[in-house]
């Protein structure tokens, strides 16, 4: 029985109906009705077992059970490489479990309350909405959080669920199937949205912390960010032992302090005065323009070594993004409808 378009006094009797068929006492009823309530409240699914989870996703109990007691046989492992140098290990689920973990991030987790201070893995939230907290601010410190995801302990993911208003039982259950090696995965599609809830208490801690000194604070992902006339030892001092203490770690190689007079960097966005690209990808796109313009387009690529038929696409999107950093930036605009129009020529040469 799902509780999906229908009020609490509809689902209500429609479980007393069907439970006094399968002849269930009053106080087993009553029980389950004082459960299902405030998980019903919070407009999420209601779970009694596996088997009314097995019913839900389409999988079987005793598949399900498998997915969460043997989860190391159901996960694909490699190795990238990150951009600044080194390796991350990827566990990807294989697609029966990843099939759940997809359910459990859109029926469940997707419902829960973020920390406004999270900015990353939010729908309709990007890079831009992290760094405009912090334009046109005195010092800035950015921080970073070493191995996030498995650093989030499978202890931590239990109470996400647990909170929500689930049993112990189906908790354990959900956590499991979420967690490798009682850790969050990087690769599974719950990690990103438990990360944040599994934060979302530092996130306050933090928050408050910093409004009581006058400062902001924001986090995208494992990147955490404090703004405005700050101490920066005194900061240093609180954000260690505090995350310390929950199992983060910092990476000191990664901690930036950034003065009103160097130029200042969020995620990747300038914010001294405006939101900005940094300057080097500016003067990439200046100098890729200019030479487009004065030798053309197929001239350009075979001076720079660009076979690839996509390189127009490319370069289009490197400028689209620079105007979703900054919509007001006209010199850009110009080079995204130069290049739109470049590219219609193209198409019609090639027609």
């Amino acid at each position: 029985m799902q509780n999906k378009n229908c009020t609490w006094d509809q689902y209500r009797s429609a479980f007393i109906e069907l439970a006094q068929k399968s002849n269930k006492s009053k106080p087993y009823i009553r029980r389950c009705l004082e459960y299902a309530e405030p998980i019903f409240e919070r407009g999420l699914p209601i779970i009694f077992d596996v088997h009314h989870l097995s019913k839900l996703t389409g999988r079987s109990a005793k598949h399900i059970f498998s997915l969460s007691r043997f989860a190391r046989c159901h996960y694909r492992s490699f190795s990238i490489t990150k951009k600044s140098g080194g390796e991350r290990r990827i566990d990807e689920p294989v697609e029966d479990l990843k099939y759940i973990q997809r359910w459990i991030l859109h029926e469940i987790l997707e419902r829960l309350p973020v920390s406004p201070y999270a900015k990353a893995y939010v729908p309709g939230l990007s890079v831009r909405d992290n760094a405009r907290f912090h334009q046109n601010q005195d010092k800035i410190l950015t921080v970073d959080i070493k191995d996030f995801f498995p650093s989030v302990r499978s202890k931590s993911v239990f109470f996400v669920f647990r909170n929500a208003g689930y049993s112990d039982t189906v908790a354990t259950i959900l956590s499991n199937l979420c967690c490798l090696e009682h850790r969050l995965p990087q690769g599974a599609p719950t990690s990103p949205m438990l990360s944040n809830l599994v934060f979302s208490d530092l996130d306050k801690v933090i928050a408050d912390f910093s409004i009581q000194r006058g400062l902001r604070y924001t986090r995208y992902a494992d990147d955490l960010t404090i703004s405005g006339s700050l101490d920066i030892r005194e900061t240093l001092h609180f954000l260690y032992p505090l995350l310390n203490n929950r199992g983060f770690r910092l990476n000191p190689e990664k901690t930036r302090v950034l003065s009103r007079n160097m130029r200042q960097a969020v995620t990747g966005i300038v914010v001294n005065q405006y939101l900005q690209v940094p300057l080097n990808i500016r003067k990439n796109i200046r100098q890729d323009v200019f030479y487009i313009r004065k030798f053309g387009l197929k001239s350009h690529m075979e001076h720079i070594d660009e076979t690839g038929d996509n390189y127009i696409d490319r370069l289009i999107g490197i400028v689209g993004y620079a105007i979703f950093v900054n919509p007001h930036d006209n010199e850009m605009k110009d080079y995204f409808s130069y290049l739109r129009s470049l590219k219609n020529d193209e198409k019609v040469q090639t027609a």
